[in-house]
């Protein structure tokens, strides 16, 4: 099976918003005229009323649509869309002309008032011409063209789950089989420092607790901790800038396990910020990120001091082949510690936040574990959320089928009540009024039947993209599933 990528999935998408948005202003207002079609006699407004209504109760997806078939004529389809969409809206459009008082009927009437008047001659109904029936139509037209919803609107929400589809181009946050979770703590001196009363090291040890408990149960955790031997003195420096030690080895998540491994140390020497990051990569060198989703969290209260260059090493480990997310965390750090943390994160391809407490550093920590959370999700319930995600967009297809409707019936209906006084105030005769409702019943046949071709084409490329998805979902756990299988041999 060809694997599937961003552009595979969305390709139909992108292709029917181009198409629209390569029309969207090719059309001048002249250009936009209504186009004459073929006369049909009055009495068939009864046959316009029974298709209006078959389209509304039509409002359900056709299981005998010939998906190829509409795909490929929907380029077309789109073009005359086009033309209504973009037509002009009207003065009066989404009011009722039958609403309006006295003196509003009167304003609309006086602007046919410009226009030859259409009478009988000799007592007997005379044939108007067709160039001026054609006035009399485009200025009704135009007065209450309504304002119907494009495709690029309709589609603007057709959008799946963000965070962990299996086309983003970003592969660092493509869901993968394994999750692991690397915490970096500084451990030197600056750490005893207190706020509000409370060591900064004793905050930091319980939002890394709080926040490890509340992982996903199949997600892998590590604790790395730095210039926590020795002391700040210069003759204890060598020690520990040299002292990185990995506490907790990346393994499932055990809280008398960390607990003991937090219980270890004390904040106390100098900063090898650097080598931290260095051994990082080392702890996840064997997990690939083309298989495993690793995030590493890093949390300094302040720059490098033993001489290494963090943001160079920061940059080998965003090209690594582990691709970790990389979130830096600066706790109560001054301004020239936020400058060298950002810098290192920006060489990580990560974040970087500045917290100043324990409720800040818990609630970045909160932030960040969405991404844990949603992968979690993601693989217990991909399926549903894929599934939530059509029904949504079956619903926003169907209400844009149904305001297309609506318009329709009301647009038609207002030229033809003006029609109605048009001949009553004697500015045109019988014979005319027959003819501009014709106009104005074929338009409305032909607004119905874009509809249906919209709403089917969108119905389509809806389906389509589902089962594309779902497909990828449903490959990506078979193969997680031999996968594990083999190592298990």
């Amino acid at each position: 099976m060809i694997k599937l990528t961003k552009k595979h999935y969305i390709i139909l998408l992108i292709i029917f918003v181009s198409i629209i948005s390569a029309f969207l202003f090719s059309m001048a207002f002249s250009g936009n005229q209504p186009k004459e079609a073929s006369v049909q006699p009055e009495s068939n407004q009864e046959e316009i009323e029974e298709t209006e209504k078959d389209a509304e109760e039509g409002l359900q997806p056709n299981q005998q649509l010939n998906a190829d078939e509409i795909l490929a004529n929907l380029p077309s389809t789109l073009e005359k869309v086009d033309e209504i969409v973009n037509y002009p809206v009207g003065g009066f459009s989404g009011r009722s002309y039958r609403e309006l008082n006295k003196e509003e009927k009167q304003y609309i009437l006086e602007h046919f008032e410009k226009l030859p008047i259409i009478e009988d001659s000799d007592g007997k109904q005379s044939q108007p011409a067709e160039e001026e029936i054609e006035a009399y139509w485009r200025l009704a037209y135009s007065l209450f063209h309504e304002n119907y919803p494009g495709p690029n609107e309709i589609l603007k929400e057709l959008n799946t789950i963000l965070f962990g589809r299996p086309d983003l181009e970003d592969d660092r946050y493509r869901f993968k089989e394994h999750l692991n979770v690397e915490i970096i703590l500084d451990a030197s001196g600056s750490m005893a420092k207190k706020i509000d009363g409370k060591p900064m090291m004793d905050m930091a040890k319980e939002a890394i607790k709080e926040f490890t408990a509340d992982l996903p149960k199949d997600a892998h955790v590590a604790l790395r901790v730095y210039g926590h031997k020795g002391s700040g003195s210069n003759q204890d420096k060598q020690l520990s800038c040299s002292s990185n030690e990995l506490v907790y080895p990346l393994k499932k998540y055990s809280a008398s396990s960390l607990n003991s491994a937090l219980r270890k140390f004390k904040p106390s020497g100098w900063t090898p910020l650097a080598k931290a990051i260095e051994e990082a990569k080392n702890d996840l060198k064997d997990f690939n990120g083309e298989n495993h989703t690793n995030i590493i969290y890093l949390v300094s209260d302040g720059v490098e001091t033993c001489e290494g260059d963090p943001v160079k090493e920061a940059k080998e480990l965003a090209d690594s082949n582990i691709t970790p997310i990389v979130n830096i965390i600066g706790f109560n750090v001054d301004s020239e510690g936020q400058r060298q943390l950002k810098e290192i994160a920006d060489a990580a391809k990560g974040t970087y936040t500045t917290v100043l407490n324990q409720e800040g550093l818990s609630e970045e920590f909160d932030r960040s574990k969405e991404i844990a959370q949603k992968w979690e999700e993601w693989v217990a319930d991909a399926v549903k959320q894929l599934e939530d995600e059509n029904n949504h967009q079956w619903d926003n297809i169907f209400n844009a089928s149904t305001i297309w409707l609506e318009k329709n019936k009301q647009q038609r209906m207002n030229i033809m009540d003006v029609t109605d006084d048009l001949h009553k105030s004697g500015q045109i005769n019988k014979k005319s009024a027959e003819m501009i409702k014709e106009k104005a019943n074929d338009q409305s046949r032909k607004i119905l039947k874009l509809s249906a071709d919209l709403r089917d084409g969108l119905w389509v490329l809806k389906d389509k993209k589902y089962e594309e998805v779902k497909e990828e979902i449903d490959k990506l756990f078979n193969e997680n599933v031999e996968r594990l299988k083999n190592r298990k041999k």
